[in-house]
């Protein structure tokens, strides 16, 4: 009995999961492309929970600046999810490399809590997923 229930729960987990995943996917994407919308899907719902849950504390604890910072973190991750659900493929991943460019950089200037790794985690995740590499030269 219970190992019906949680056969039906991952199934419906899973599920859900791709759906999220291959929000935004067209068959005329190719294999490449299709990897790098499913790639900046991920990276947009675990960072929409994630900074969410920052928000939360930040805010919670009076930290009203690192709270804004990490509210322009949170609505970046979510517009590369929604810019992807509208095919806009490109703009969602420059609008997220800005934005969190901008937010991880500001963040370690005001506050020495370690950012600065962010910021060369998202410019090497920037130079290795996104095809357009004008940002290297």
């Amino acid at each position: 009995m219970h190992k019906k229930l949680y056969l039906r729960k991952y199934a419906q987990t899973r599920q859900w999961f791709n759906n999220i995943v291959n929000i935004g996917l067209t068959p005329d994407l190719s294999f490449e492309e299709a990897r790098r919308v499913q790639i900046f899907n991920v990276m947009g719902m675990m960072g929409l929970l994630i900074s969410t849950i920052f928000v939360i504390i930040h805010f919670s604890n009076d930290r009203v600046t690192l709270g804004l910072l990490n509210v322009v973190t949170m609505l970046s991750t979510g517009t590369v999810v929604i810019a992807n659900y509208k095919h806009s493929y490109y703009f969602g991943q420059l609008a997220v490399s800005s934005a969190l460019s901008i937010g991880f950089t500001a963040t370690s200037f005001l506050y020495p809590d370690g950012m600065e790794f962010y910021l060369l985690l998202l410019t090497a995740l920037m130079a290795t997923i996104m095809k357009r590499t004008w940002f290297l030269r």
